[in-house]
């Protein structure tokens, strides 16, 4: 959100939903309002640092869910 950085150091087989609930809860937002996405690629709950090939100071981002369209 807005530029800002959250750093989390986790073991390589942790599920992402505990990253993601818990910067969630950080942020004081609704995790069904936002999207987590690594090189673009959407992360799910059951995914792990392991299975997305994540290395130290990989940057996953946090944007807002979009519903609709024109």
């Amino acid at each position: 959100q807005n530029g800002e950085e959250t750093y989390f150091k986790i073991k390589k087989t942790t599920k992402m939903k505990k990253i993601m609930d818990a910067y969630a809860q950080r942020k004081g937002i609704n995790r069904t309002s936002v999207r987590f996405l690594l090189d673009g690629d959407r992360i799910t709950d059951d995914d792990t640092p392991k299975t997305l090939e994540i290395e130290d100071q990989d940057q996953i981002d946090c944007v807002l869910e979009q519903t609709g369209g024109c």
